[in-house]
């Protein structure tokens, strides 16, 4: 299962760490869709998406000059044969995605025959533990670099930055990505159109039953892409779909801690929910003040400062609230 994720890097932050896995990708904006950075980001929430640059412009015509275009896609996907004015009427719930029913289900074996696979970035992702009536939340992510803590950019590539120091240029793609290893995870994506003209790109995470070494804590797990070889498969529109579900593992490498119940809620957006939790109260400031300021509730008191190409609003405070998820058997 797959309810929360954190997905915290700005645009131009986004695509320096797919360079760094070795995904050739270009940021693209969508008119109306934008992508907030976020420590906790519940489903219908616009996250950035890495999609198959052939199979994206078969399906907008645009000329795509790279091998991946990553662009800001609705997590919770709308079925292809819904008539709506709306894209939240439809009526299910397809924030997830079962593997074993994926080729049965037609709404999404239709996505699959069409080649229309994606992948979904990630900081990582929250998960329940449910033990009698109590529910631990832990944040789950990929393993990162020596010395990197995936919630604290002052760890970022410190060792990194002082060993490739000399190996910036102004190429562009040529930056050194010294932060975290973000979480690649497999999805399934939608281009619909309303009945009033409205196009909505949208998305499903993949889940899978999960392996010894995560079942501990909930039986289903997100499916995993552990490396670019995998992506490239993944994202590969030649690739037969029951060929491309041979990548599904319920064992992937991850790494978790406990955070703060303040996760449970969506509309809490700080630092601290993605912060281990004896670090909580430790921690009176973050590690990039700025960074902090434009991600909490609340306006910065200047944009001008923020340090990133794609400046993007702070969330909306419409957020809708998000009760922690229901309870089910560990």
């Amino acid at each position: 299962m797959c309810g929360r994720t954190a997905c915290t890097l700005a645009p131009d932050e986004w695509c320096a760490a797919c360079r760094r896995e070795g995904l050739e990708v270009d940021w693209r904006d969508t008119a109306k869709q934008t992508f907030f950075p976020s420590f906790n980001v519940a489903p219908t929430s616009n996250t950035p998406i890495i999609v198959n640059g052939e199979v994206f412009e078969n399906m907008t015509e645009e000329k795509v000059s790279v091998e991946y275009v990553v662009q800001p896609m609705m997590w919770n996907l709308v079925p292809h044969f819904y008539k709506g004015d709306t894209p939240h009427n439809h009526g299910y719930k397809t924030n997830n995605c079962r593997v074993e029913t994926v080729l049965q289900k037609p709404m999404f074996s239709h996505l699959m025959k069409k080649g229309q696979r994606c992948v979904v970035l990630c900081d990582g992702f929250y998960e329940w533990q449910t033990k009698g009536k109590v529910k631990i939340p832990y944040f789950i992510y990929s393993p990162q670099p020596k010395n990197v803590e995936v919630w604290d950019r002052s760890s970022w590539g410190q060792e990194e930055k002082k060993e490739h120091e000399n190996d910036f240029t102004e190429e562009k793609g040529s930056e050194t990505w010294c932060g975290l290893r973000p979480l690649l995870l497999a999805g399934l994506f939608s281009r619909w159109n309303s009945t009033q003209g409205e196009e909505v790109w949208s998305y499903t995470v993949l889940t899978t039953e999960a392996g010894t070494s995560f079942s501990w804590l909930h039986h289903r797990v997100p499916v995993v892409l552990p490396d670019v070889a995998a992506v490239q498969v993944w994202l590969d529109p030649s690739v037969p779909p029951a060929a491309a579900l041979e990548l599904v593992t319920g064992d992937p490498s991850l790494e978790w801690h406990i955070v703060s119940s303040e996760v449970n809620n969506s509309r809490n957006k700080s630092q601290q929910c993605m912060m281990p939790a004896q670090q909580k109260k430790e921690t009176q400031a973050p590690s990039n003040p700025i960074m902090a300021g434009w991600l909490k509730k609340g306006n910065p008191s200047s944009l001008k400062d923020v340090p990133l190409e794609g400046r993007l609003k702070r969330e909306q405070d419409s957020d809708q609230e998000s009760e922690t998820p229901k309870k089910l058997k560990p």
